[in-house]
């Protein structure tokens, strides 16, 4: 049972290493068991701790694959359901954790929104820069010529 323990943290680390794109790839549970994995090590949740925050992931991801289901294109009523979700899984995980341990959860949770809003500006930034070094043509080169008689 060590042996297997051992071997889960160590496939859990692997899998923590993943980038975003792959955990997309991952299922529900995957995704849950990475995801406390990451947590329980800034946290130092205990064994029953793990265990409910594993649900409360698990949870989340299996709403949300039902979400991408009902809502397909609809990025408005996707977006808004993802934050119910994330609400009520953050509300679980206040239940769960120690004042201390929510209030670095919260703060971890803010970094990383920070994080990603850095990378959105730099990669908007990129995009204009892109988009302005492309040579634009003016209305008299884009009209068909006609022959001279």
């Amino acid at each position: 049972m060590k042996i297997f323990k051992s071997f889960l943290v160590l496939a859990l680390l692997t899998l923590a290493l993943a980038t975003q794109a792959h955990m997309q790839q991952l299922s529900a549970e995957e995704r849950a068991l990475v995801l406390t994995f990451r947590m329980s090590q800034y946290l130092q949740l205990n064994e029953s701790q793990k265990s409910e925050i594993m649900k409360a992931h698990q949870q989340f991801f299996e709403q949300m694959e039902v979400a991408k289901q009902q809502f397909g294109d609809q990025r408005e009523m996707l977006k808004k359901r993802r934050r119910e979700l994330f609400i009520a899984r953050n509300t679980e995980f206040q239940k769960v954790l120690s004042k201390e341990q929510f209030e670095r959860y919260t703060l971890k949770q803010k970094e990383e929104h920070q994080r990603m809003e850095m990378k959105r500006e730099e990669r908007k930034a990129a995009y204009e820069k892109r988009k302005a070094s492309l040579p634009v043509a003016s209305p008299k080169e884009n009209l068909p010529t006609t022959p001279k008689k």
